[in-house]
């Protein structure tokens, strides 16, 4: 776990002074997060809906308050009493779901969090967005600084809750925002279905391979959030946490193909043909009101840049991934194995 030589500062210690509050700890980020901060006697506290399932939470001790981020009783009651809040709360992409849902959790619920963290005197909210916030890259690598263009209603409500941290930051509140780029590995199931297709030889590329593509594995992500959590440097500040480097989307394929002993996709099409079929999947679906299977925010992952620098949490806070894709693809596709997924 890494540590600050001033990690003491606002009431939390590396042994792990006060209570932290995570939203999202039924997820897979807030869960492991959770799972790690518990083994390492920190004192924690989740708020969870109902009916979801908190038995690993349970498992670990941790205290569950039932409500949703977006009812306002329940955050206050879920952050009274607690020296830090670390947010991950929040809805992935789904076609089938209205825009309104996206905003009611990710502008409503941070809102929420805000105001209970100032009236129960929260000494650090750490904020999980999103790299999406910049939409498809132009200038590669893209930092802190570059132009926020969202693309479809998740970015652009990740991008809104955000930016109500950062005006409570430059208030004076003590607020810090993370930008994750995407993450893999063991917990993590978002990348099962690539491996599964390319194991049986049915995976289709589309469009040339070139765009860039920037993973972080699960590890490095936390050891980022928990020096985000303690590192006094961090107070203020907004930083992008990724893997080591980013590589081409073709080159990423490939090595994913290796890693479960598959030969790289022989099938190749023109992305026009995936942006055309999910445009009419969206179409004929939306009327009857169920998920599309395939929708354009799904498409986009073939042709979207996503290439970014970390010289900025790596020189201010010393944030330092180590896992690079071959490790880290491999250790994915054994906790695949072990779950008997793959």
């Amino acid at each position: 776990m890494p540590e600050s030589a001033e990690s003491t500062e606002q009431g939390l210690s590396p042994t792990g002074q006060g209570t932290i509050l995570i939203t999202g700890a039924t997820g897979c980020l807030g869960g492991e997060l959770a799972k790690r901060l518990a083994r390492s006697g920190q004192s924690l506290r989740a708020i969870a809906r109902e009916g979801s399932d908190t038995s690993r939470l349970e498992a670990l001790g941790v205290p569950i308050v039932r409500g949703d981020v977006r009812d306002q009783a329940a955050v206050d009651a879920a952050t009274e009493g607690a020296s830090a809040v670390i947010h991950f709360a929040g809805l992935f992409r789904n076609g089938g779901l209205p825009d309104q849902e996206y905003r009611s959790v990710h502008v409503g619920g941070t809102s929420n969090l805000l105001s209970a963290a100032r009236r129960n005197a929260v000494t650090r909210f750490v904020h999980c967005s999103t790299i999406g916030v910049h939409g498809s890259i132009e200038n590669v690598p893209a930092d802190e600084s570059a132009p926020t263009k969202p693309t479809d209603i998740y970015q652009q409500t990740k991008l809104e809750g955000e930016q109500l941290v950062q005006a409570a930051i430059a208030d004076g509140f003590p607020g810090v925002v993370v930008r994750p780029a995407g993450v893999y590995g063991p917990g993590d199931d978002r990348h099962l279905k690539l491996l599964r297709l390319l194991k049986q030889g049915r995976f289709v590329m589309f469009g040339d391979g070139r765009a860039c593509w920037h993973p972080v594995f699960i590890e490095d992500l936390l050891d980022g959030f928990e020096i985000a959590l303690k590192a006094p440097k961090a107070l203020g500040n907004t930083y992008i946490m990724a893997g080591p480097r980013w590589v081409p989307l073709a080159q990423w394929i490939e090595q994913a193909a290796k890693t479960v002993a598959a030969p790289p996709p022989r099938i190749r099409l023109p992305y026009w043909s995936l942006l055309a079929a999910s445009i009419a999947c969206e179409t004929l679906c939306k009327p009857i009101g169920i998920a599309p299977p395939l929708h354009k925010r799904r498409a986009s992952f073939f042709v979207n840049n996503r290439a970014f620098s970390i010289d900025k949490a790596r020189r201010e806070i010393g944030y330092d991934p180590k896992v690079d894709i071959e490790e880290g693809l491999a250790r994915t596709a054994a906790w695949y194995r072990q779950e008997g997924l793959l």
